[in-house]
């Protein structure tokens, strides 16, 4: 809520459709540590080679 007893938009839509990122977080986290437990290399070995560790660049 913010100090006028509003909602923000985010946190409507947090309401609506559930905390969207938070689940993705969740299951790239499970993922990692099936890929780490198949493959027996740490997250760190797993992780992007990209300038800033990021998939996108």
């Amino acid at each position: 809520m913010t100090a006028h007893g509003t909602a923000t938009v985010y946190d409507q839509l947090v309401e609506e459709l559930g905390d969207v990122p938070e689940d993705v977080r969740t299951a790239a986290d499970s993922i990692l540590g099936e890929l780490e437990r198949t493959t027996g290399l740490s997250r760190a070995a797993l992780r992007p080679a990209g300038a800033n560790g990021s998939w996108f660049g």
